[in-house]
């Protein structure tokens, strides 16, 4: 099945930016497991219909649709990214999935069709992120759900967000205030990256305080910092602990590298 185009907008993300993280990491980026483990458990604690319909909003390569379709036999699947290459490349691997390109500020999808949006790692490459949730809220369902993920920490925006066309970092307040302007109810706010949360600190104040002076660098030290964290045995073990304790005991999290919610349409 061939995608389907309605829109783009290449300010907050591109190609290459894709390919500069998968090259690094592909799939099995600790952090990224961890999250997708996590919008599986937001889903199957808040999904009042398992039959419905879900859409993951910058699905890229795709890791994160089988694991849905896995949890949700019964469900009908869509993915949608801005990005074109990634789409194709996951349509051929998946030519019986429905995949959109679109910028989600435009959705093109109608009104109350859909029961539950996924997106993580998305809404701060979008500029008007409160238009972009005006925009979720209208094509879910009554009692739909948004499951998303955002970085967390607006104090610790430093260049590795500037090089991958960060317009903000959230906290829990920002990231439920925006949604609450939209009609969005927090069901549950956690983060991701506890254990890690204090080295995380550390290496963005450095970064504040003594920053690269030219792209060549920046990009340099993103790359390094990405390869760097995905080959980490430590992160690795901590993400694997953290995981375990949210899946045997419910354990939310106040600080993070990331902040993972789930919001209800009113």
């Amino acid at each position: 099945m061939p995608i389907l185009e309605y829109s783009s907008d290449m300010r907050g993300w591109d190609d290459a930016l894709t390919a500069v993280h998968e090259d690094a990491t592909g799939s099995e980026h600790p952090v990224d497991i961890a999250s997708r483990s996590s919008a599986l458990r937001s889903l199957e604690h808040h999904l009042q219909d398992a039959s419905g319909q879900i859409l993951e909003v910058g699905c890229s390569s795709g890791y994160l649709l089988p694991l849905i379709r896995q949890k949700f036999p019964q469900s009908t699947l869509m993915g949608s990214d801005v990005v074109k290459i990634p789409l194709l490349k996951l349509a051929e691997r998946t030519p019986d999935l429905p995949l959109l390109r679109f910028d989600l500020t435009r959705c093109p999808l109608p009104d109350e069709c859909v029961d539950a949006v996924v997106m993580l790692n998305v809404l701060e490459h979008i500029e008007d992120d409160e238009l972009a949730l005006k925009q979720v809220h209208r094509i879910l369902k009554p009692g739909g759900i948004l499951v998303v993920e955002v970085p967390a920490g607006p104090s610790l925006y430093d260049y590795y967000d500037r090089y991958l066309r960060h317009y903000r970092r959230y906290d829990r307040r920002s990231l439920i205030a925006v949604c609450a302007k939209v009609n969005l109810k927090a069901l549950d706010v956690s983060h991701l990256g506890f254990w890690l949360y204090p080295a995380f600190w550390m290496v963005k104040k450095l970064n504040l305080g003594k920053p690269p002076t030219n792209d060549a660098d920046v990009e340099r030290l993103v790359k390094r910092q990405i390869s760097k964290s995905s080959s980490s045995g430590l992160l690795g073990l901590a993400m694997k602990f953290e995981t375990l304790c949210a899946e045997r005991f419910s354990m939310t999290y106040p600080v993070g590298i990331r902040c993972m919610a789930t919001f209800r349409k009113n």
